[in-house]
């Protein structure tokens, strides 16, 4: 009986180790399952890390381009304008030196009418007989319009023989 007993210690010494060794590897497998589960969870968070590091740095990228699109944009713009104001301003430059010298040519035209008419009025070639200044020349006198704009009076001058 005491060989019965020893055995059944025995049988239940390798049933508790059995179970104590099962127990073990049970625990084994779940703590190598929470560490891959852990593992597989940190590269599920890198990946994802890096998935938004990835469009971060595009957006950045992408902002810069359009900043840097804008920026050239805009100096292309002033540019152009500055060119454009360039241009009317020479435009402009150009209509008034050309009115200076049409209105330079203009009033050479009547200064030289003037002394043109006062050599012809200063040389009279009237006799001395005549009278000049009568009633009829300065009935006769009139005004006539010239083309600048300008009113110069012009005597029509009556001449009779005295006796």
């Amino acid at each position: 009986m005491l060989y019965y007993v020893i055995l059944c210690y025995i049988i239940l010494y390798y049933i508790i180790l059995y179970y104590i060794m099962l127990y073990y590897v049970i625990l084994y497998y779940i703590i190598l399952y929470y560490i891959m589960l852990y593992y597989v969870i940190l590269l599920y968070y890198i990946i994802l890390y890096y998935i938004i590091l990835y469009y971060i740095i595009l957006y950045y990228i992408m902002l810069y381009y359009v900043i840097l699109c804008y920026i050239m944009l805009y100096y292309i713009i002033l540019y152009y304008v500055i060119l454009c104001y360039i241009m009317l301003y020479y435009i402009i430059l150009y209509y008034v030196i050309l009115y200076y010298i049409i209105l330079y040519y203009i009033i050479l035209y009547y200064i030289i009418l003037y002394y043109i008419i006062l050599y012809y009025i200063s040389q009279s070639q009237w006799p001395r007989g005549l009278r000049r200044r009568s009633a009829a020349a300065c009935l006769l006198r009139s005004w006539f319009r010239i083309p600048s704009g300008a009113w110069m009076c012009v005597c029509c001058e009556c001449c009779v023989l005295c006796r």
